[in-house]
């Protein structure tokens, strides 16, 4: 009864470290593929 509290905090950490590191990869692909397409649309029309 002590621990349960720990275990959801510990829990919900894990899930948020793991849902961070999703985003933050997920964010990094869809920079790098805006940065691509910039790359190519400014290369094409110069």
């Amino acid at each position: 009864m002590f621990l349960s509290p720990w275990k959801k905090r510990i829990l919900s950490s894990g899930s948020l470290v793991s849902y961070l590191r999703f985003s933050s990869s997920v964010w990094s692909k869809n920079s790098m593929n805006l940065s691509m397409v910039s790359l190519i649309r400014s290369s094409g029309t110069g």
